[in-house]
């Protein structure tokens, strides 16, 4: 193995476990008590004061190049961060992370839909794989299969995805013109003042334990990590390959819960995990690919 394949296993390895840590500290803080709103405030907090920080230390500018599409980042992030992190309250961790792998069919239907890709693309078998992928495991998760799990948690999951498809395409188009802290910061802020605005509207007084700064710790370095080595990953692979990393990270977070979180063994969602795996997988590289960087992109 030469020196440039191991940089990239020792990437994709390390995004895996990142993306692992991230999903794993955010239950865990639903766990604790932490209401939608402080989970998100807590969040925001934490990883805008590193950012902010680190941007300074480093001498990168804050404020961000392209307005236009950190606006739209901002927005979408914020909703998207809102329906992720509530479906927490009803869902375990590893099948909102099977879920959230429905980001790479909802990607390449929207990029089919949506741009300016010839008519054939919507008669591609990726097109279709993804349309039936959907279909498939909305009907698994929404019909009841997975026991002590509420379906308003299945809803808040589906809408985040839909909503973080959207927001890859701007972050791959961000990639190459905005540095890491200002596409982290544009993220944290989203968290911080969504969580504030839903604390306020709810009437919840916030409240903090010290003894669980280690969760926040850890939340705040798996989501440099996503984003330090996502950016690596959008240079060197298109979007939807580049999602590859997270789909493993499912399998990972499973065993987190069953060893730390002392959850039961279920055979049938592991089975569902490697089958929805290897549908993904199949999407991905067969046939080639669609290509992702658009017009309508290229003009935020």
């Amino acid at each position: 193995m030469n020196k440039k394949s191991t940089i990239k296993s020792g990437v994709l390895l390390s995004v895996i476990l990142s993306m692992s840590i991230y999903v794993y500290t955010i239950k865990e803080m639903s766990i604790r008590g932490y209401s939608t709103s402080e989970n998100m405030i807590f969040r925001g907090v934490f990883c805008l004061s590193v950012g902010i920080i680190a941007s300074k230390i480093k001498g990168y500018r804050l404020i961000p190049k392209n307005k236009k599409t950190q606006i739209f980042r901002f927005f979408a992030s914020g909703f998207a961060s809102y329906f992720f992190t509530a479906s927490f309250a009803f869902l375990s961790a590893s099948t909102i992370a099977l879920l959230g792998r429905l980001d790479i069919p909802f990607l390449l239907i929207l990029v089919t839909l949506f741009t300016n890709q010839s008519k054939d693309k919507k008669s591609s078998l990726q097109f279709w794989l993804s349309t039936w992928t959907i279909l498939i495991i909305s009907y698994i998760t929404l019909s009841g299969n997975f026991s002590d799990e509420k379906p308003l948690g299945y809803i808040y999951a589906f809408t985040s995805v839909i909503l973080i498809a959207l927001g890859y395409l701007f972050m791959k188009n961000s990639a190459g013109k905005e540095n890491i802290f200002v596409l982290s910061n544009v993220f944290s802020l989203s968290n911080l003042l969504f969580g504030l605005t839903l604390l306020f509207i709810n009437g919840e007084n916030i409240h903090f334990n010290f003894k669980d700064m280690w969760v926040f710790i850890l939340y705040t370095l798996s989501q440099f990590g996503i984003y330090i080595l996502s950016i690596q990953l959008y240079k060197w692979y298109n979007v939807e390959r580049a999602r590859l990393p997270y789909v493993f990270a499912t399998f990972i977070i499973f065993s987190i819960e069953i060893i730390l979180g002392k959850r039961e063994f279920d055979f049938k969602q592991l089975i569902l995990s490697i089958i929805i795996t290897g549908m993904i997988i199949t999407i991905i590289i067969n046939p080639k690919t669609i290509e992702t960087k658009h017009n309508f992109l290229d003009k935020t």
